[in-house]
């Protein structure tokens, strides 16, 4: 017999999300994963609260979407869907993607910093 995921359901209803709206940051969140297979609904969502466990990589987006939405690190293991152990696949995932956006950033300033320096000295007085 499944049991209720009742820390799930504790973090949907701290968050006020509707389980249609997390079932569509879900979606829109594994996209940027290029999960693009996963869409569930509010249906879906319902068997998960009841006690269905999502299969692998939902519940480290779970988190995920709850973490953007609180604005802190939330693991599978507060929503009651793994153990410790698998809990920091969503952290590494998000921090190679922003260190990989903020890489380019950097790049593109550090190649303009690049270009000005090669301007003539005329150019530049402060620095004569």
């Amino acid at each position: 017999m499944k049991t209720p995921s009742d820390k799930l359901a504790q973090m949907l209803e701290r968050s006020r999300m509707s389980r249609g709206e997390l079932g569509r940051r879900v979606k829109s969140k594994a996209l940027r994963w290029n999960q693009p297979h996963i869409s569930p609904d509010a249906t879906r969502v319902r068997c998960w609260l009841e006690g269905d466990t999502p299969r692998a990589p939902v519940p480290d987006i779970l988190a995920d979407v709850f973490s953007d939405h609180f604005g802190f690190r939330i693991t599978t293991y507060d929503l009651g869907l793994g153990d410790g152990g698998s809990a920091d696949a969503a952290l590494v995932y998000t921090l190679r993607t922003r260190l990989r956006w903020r890489w380019s950033q950097t790049w593109g300033e550090l190649t303009w910093t690049d270009e000005s320096s090669l301007q003539p000295r005329r150019l530049r007085p402060w620095l004569v």
